[in-house]
């Protein structure tokens, strides 16, 4: 009987030791996923903002001038010509670049931009500014 007793009080120290060990696994384990996933939302962040600088850039050096002579003297007054669900809907609809010649008729032929980089880099930009967005840029 004595044994016995000793098998099972041995038995049940074993599992939980190895509880202990699992626990620790666990919680190291939760932590780097938290970790991991804050890392990658403050990383689509910085990208989703770098878009937006570089779609201002490429309104100051392309579009700019041409833009000034209809009225739209910066790249705000460009943007807040929508709200973000318009720019959505023209951009869905494959009409971005027809917008733009719209609200800058001066622009006309002198528009030469590349639809995955400098196209996309704009609509970012007008869509993070729109004139609902309650965004102002700070570059």
């Amino acid at each position: 009987m004595h044994n016995g007793y000793f098998h099972n009080f041995f038995t049940i120290e074993c599992y939980a030791s190895v509880f202990e060990k699992t626990k620790d696994k666990w919680m190291k384990d939760i932590v780097k996923l938290a970790f991991t996933v804050l890392l990658g939302i403050s990383e689509f962040s910085v990208v989703a903002s770098a878009n937006s600088k570089k779609g201002y850039n490429v309104f100051l050096q392309k579009l700019q001038e041409s833009c000034s002579k209809s009225g739209i003297n910066s790249g705000l007054k460009f943007t807040f010509k929508h709200t973000q669900d318009e720019w959505e809907t023209i951009k869905q609809a494959g009409k971005f670049g027809e917008e733009i010649v719209r609200l800058c008729p001066k622009l006309t032929g002198k528009l030469k931009l590349t639809y995955d980089n400098e196209l996309y880099e704009l609509y970012e930009f007008s869509y993070e500014y729109a004139s609902d967005s309650g965004n102002i840029p700070n570059f």
